[in-house]
């Protein structure tokens, strides 16, 4: 088997793409803003091309609008196309959860109790692209462990087509988070209790709904 080794201009646009895919990911970008390329390329100091061709990529899964006159911005999402992703979620991650429980074991929830502890530090300090950061390594974390790569690959853009807007919505509504939940998901992990799991992360995933409502 012969393996190809990326050429510069490659790994440039992977790294110009994970940049910028970040960004939008933990909400350091607020629906609504408009970016340039020129912008972008002078940010993440390379040309124009790469940030181009990541714009491109990026739009095709979401994250990002293009207008007919080539304007880009970070979408704003009406109320149907949220509770749509929010549905969306929902049936992924209680799936994944459901898969992942017979593989987690004593390290793996040992894992995810120090990024809850992370949560919990940021959740106080009121870092809201920092809080979003860690919610999303303990669920991905705990996700890995259901060996379903494509249902992972699915909801992880439905987080970055969420976040832009779920990131603003927490800045101003901290009381609106159940600080116990990811405690109670850990305790259901830890007593193999499938149904009680599915039905806690069913519940951690819609509190993300009234966030929407007061942004």
């Amino acid at each position: 088997m012969i393996v190809r080794k990326k050429d510069s201009n490659s790994l440039v646009h992977d790294e110009v793409y994970k940049k910028l895919r970040d960004n939008i990911l933990y909400g350091f970008l607020r629906p609504g803003d408009v970016l340039t390329l020129r912008g972008l390329a002078s940010e993440f100091s390379t040309s124009v091309m790469p940030v181009r061709e990541s714009v491109r990529r990026l739009w095709s899964e979401g994250a990002l609008k293009l207008s007919v006159s080539g304007r880009i911005s970070i979408p704003t999402l009406n109320s149907d196309k949220f509770n749509e992703l929010i549905r969306l979620r929902k049936i992924i991650e209680t799936e994944l959860a459901v898969k992942a429980m017979p593989r987690a074991h004593k390290a793996l929830i040992d894992r995810l109790e120090l990024i809850n502890g992370k949560m919990e530090f940021f959740a106080k300090s009121r870092e809201a692209s920092l809080y979003i950061g860690a919610n999303m390594e303990f669920h991905r974390t705990l996700y890995l462990r259901a060996q379903s790569p494509v249902m992972l690959s699915i909801l992880e853009t439905v987080w970055l087509q969420l976040s832009p807007t779920i990131r603003f919505g927490l800045s101003e509504n901290w009381n609106l988070l159940d600080k116990n939940e990811h405690d109670y998901i850990l305790k259901a992990l830890k007593k193999k209790d499938s149904e009680d799991l599915s039905i806690l992360i069913d519940k951690d995933v819609s509190i993300c709904e009234n966030l929407f409502l007061l942004f």
